[in-house]
């Protein structure tokens, strides 16, 4: 059992992250200065330093808890859930909670690129690519439900296709609820997504069915 003051400083780390994730999605990452991190908060400029290093490792660590969240959840779907139809809807779903529970934060992910160790940029944080690779997995498996000659690139274009989908539906449900709109909704988002998923699957194991025919 974690200590109390594990807990507590767990519980400021997560502050401070989301207090760091409102400037940088107002502001953007590379118009807030490191001393407005501190001059408008709580949390004085040192104490991100103590805690982070540096502003891109505020940036890195906003990046690794975003995708820790989507992280466990697809991977206890992974182990829980057989129907790969079903797993992908349900980590759709997943990736949608953990958004509008952190909706500045996803604005800063999916504006930026993450920013490696080494003081560079790298393409994806090994959470992403950890999401990447279940996510695949349960495409490979619906898709083979229809014939098992489905090649690894028609997965990872429906891969893609969702996940582009899924942000650009996320996008437009944050610009319709902060213009005061609220036409197009969470659910949407939801119902929009599960027909894509059921559109993209059937035509892959449709037209591989038509090229080989079980």
């Amino acid at each position: 059992m974690p200590r109390r003051s594990q807990i507590n400083d767990s519980a400021l780390r997560k502050r401070m992250l989301a207090h760091a994730a409102g400037l940088f999605a107002a502001k953007g990452y590379a118009n807030t200065l490191t001393s407005e991190l501190g001059r408008a908060s709580e949390f004085s400029e040192g104490r991100y330093f103590i805690y982070f290093g540096s502003k891109d490792g505020v940036l890195r660590s906003i990046f690794d808890d975003y995708w820790a969240q989507i992280h466990e959840r697809v991977h206890t779907l992974e182990k829980t859930e057989p129907d790969p139809v079903q797993r992908i809807r349900r980590i759709t779903r997943a990736a949608i909670e953990v958004y509008r529970d952190n909706e500045d934060v996803f604005r800063v992910v999916a504006s930026h690129r993450y920013p490696s160790a080494s003081g560079g940029l790298s393409p994806e944080c090994a959470y992403m690519r950890e999401f990447h690779s279940v996510a695949l997995r349960a495409i490979e498996q619906a898709t083979r439900q229809r014939t098992t000659r489905i090649a690894r690139k028609t997965a990872e274009m429906i891969y893609h296709s969702l996940r582009g989908a899924l942000e650009h539906l996320l996008n437009r449900y944050y610009e319709a609820k902060h213009e005061g709109r609220y036409s197009f909704t969470i659910a949407d988002v939801q119902q929009h997504m599960d027909v894509l998923v059921n559109a993209l699957l059937a035509g892959a194991g449709e037209s591989r069915s038509d090229r080989h025919p079980e």
